[in-house]
């Protein structure tokens, strides 16, 4: 397990990173061009992370919508879900402070994601892991966040 360090505004935040899936972008060469995100929680003083690609999962978020919005009932979808398509709520989610996620609507919204083919853009690899990270959280008692890099 490798540790993740981000300066912000004179405070030093340090992720214990379980997994990363950024790869450097072939065209600017720095990983997911700087838009990562990172889903965490804490536990023994220690935030436990994913790290990710931002673009690849507002993508597979947009995908999602273009391909299921007519087919779904939008006021059944997880709030997660509804307060990413609105960019309501989000504004929170730009501290390093993370932004809390009610853990099992986080985990309908991974099954939704799941269920709509997106592997070009979230493998299924990613979805399980932020799947499992979620439910360590729940297991411990912990609060679920996201931080948009």
């Amino acid at each position: 397990m490798t540790t993740h360090e981000i300066q912000s505004d004179g405070q030093r935040f340090i992720f214990q990173v379980v997994k990363n899936t950024t790869k450097p972008c072939p065209v600017c060469g720095v990983p997911a061009c700087g838009k990562e995100d990172i889903l965490w929680y804490e536990h023994n003083q220690h935030r436990m992370a994913i790290i990710f690609d931002g673009g690849y999962f507002d993508l597979a978020g947009q995908e999602f919508f273009r391909k299921k919005l007519k087919t779904i009932n939008y006021d059944s979808l997880p709030e997660f879900m509804k307060e990413w398509n609105e960019s309501r709520g989000w504004e929170d989610c730009w501290d390093y402070e993370g932004y809390p996620l009610d853990i099992d609507d986080f985990l309908a919204s991974i099954d939704l994601l799941r269920s709509c083919d997106l592997e070009k853009w979230l493998t299924k690899d990613e979805l399980d892991d932020m799947q499992a990270l979620a439910t360590n959280a729940r297991k411990k008692g912990a609060t679920l966040k996201i931080v948009r890099g």
